[in-house]
């Protein structure tokens, strides 16, 4: 392992380091659609400035698959994070909450700079306006400055206004955050934007 990989790795918070790419092609219980994880694998997305999205119900793989190309993306010398959903929103959202803005700033600027930021469990829960606001200053911040963010979601873009928050003051902000994440993987039955990526259990009869 090389000083480089090891301290992008470190710096990544990756909780799954053994993860790899690998393993992602079609066995292991898994079916995907080996092309598309192969041009993912390119990473052209990065450069081409292109969110990546991946679907799929519980305990589809979606968390492995997401650290396998985060342990990839520090391979790769991209500096990466992976973060969970709640986490993300909450650590920022206290800081607002307590006015500690210069805080917040400094964590938004810090999250919005990451090269790759992987989000888990995006949409998992319910937030105020408040939150959603934090939830699109990340993303418009984070488009601006032509970085992708690679997700994990039970729930495709189209389920949004329900998922994300039931507070209609944020109708306009859901719209806006649906324009920035342009999901094109899918991790289950649902079809979706773009490109699909099957990993479904096999039938074993």
């Amino acid at each position: 392992m090389n000083r480089r990989y090891e301290t992008n790795l470190r710096l990544s918070k990756l909780i799954d380091k053994q993860a790899c790419v690998e393993n992602l092609k079609t066995g292991n219980g898994r079916k995907y659609n080996d092309d598309i994880i192969r041009q993912i694998l390119t990473f052209r997305f990065v450069t081409n400035h292109l969110n990546i999205g991946i679907y799929g119900k519980t305990g589809a793989g979606k968390t492995y698959c997401m650290s396998a190309l985060c342990n990839e993306a520090c391979r790769q010398n991209y500096r990466s994070m992976l973060v969970d959903y709640c986490d993300l929103l909450d650590e920022l959202l206290i800081l607002v909450q307590k006015q500690e803005l210069e805080k917040y700033r400094k964590r938004l600027k810090y999250y919005s700079k990451i090269r790759l930021l992987f989000i888990d469990d995006f949409c998992i829960s319910r937030y105020s306006e408040e939150g959603i606001k934090i939830l699109y200053h990340l993303l418009k911040t984070r488009d601006d400055l032509g970085y992708p963010t690679v997700f994990t979601s039970q729930h495709a873009p189209n389920e949004w206004g329900q998922q994300l928050s039931d507070d209609p003051q944020c109708f306009g902000k859901l719209d806006g955050i649906r324009i920035l994440t342009p999901f094109i993987c899918d991790f289950g039955n649902r079809v979706t934007f773009g490109k699909n990526v099957f990993i479904n259990e096999r039938d074993s009869s």
